[in-house]
């Protein structure tokens, strides 16, 4: 009986052994994965070099100005008036000295709350603007 006590003890010994072993070793310093250093920003990557009263400069010593021009109903417009509007765009167009680009960009009207508006005014009596 003594000999399964001492047997029974031995396993029990040598957990407590572990453990303090375990106890003494110092734990490892938790290695951090180096993160990369991202040094692009996105000013590196677009060609600008300065932007001064609307003007834009770029990198390769060129310079850009952005314009918006209104749109206009063209074909509202008297034959007078589209000829004057064509020829003072023509003429402003010689007298520019410098490379210009075109850009249009054209949207859909949605005319969906109008009419809701004039359907209303007419169901109200009143009548319509000529």
């Amino acid at each position: 009986m003594l000999k399964k006590q001492a047997q029974k003890q031995k396993p029990e010994q040598s957990t407590k052994k572990q453990s303090q072993r375990q106890r003494q070793r110092k734990p490892e310093p938790v290695k951090k994965k180096k993160e990369k250093e991202i040094t692009n920003y996105v000013q590196d990557l677009i060609p600008i070099k300065d932007i001064r009263n609307g003007l834009i400069e770029t990198t390769d010593n060129r310079y850009i100005k952005i314009i918006e021009i209104e749109p206009i109903n063209f074909m509202l417009r008297s034959e007078e008036e589209k000829n004057n509007i064509i020829y003072s765009f023509a003429s402003w167009l010689k007298i520019s000295n410098i490379k210009l680009q075109f850009k249009s960009i054209t949207k859909r009207a949605d005319a969906e709350r109008h009419i809701e508006l004039l359907k209303k005014d007419m169901a109200g009596g009143k009548k319509p603007l000529n």
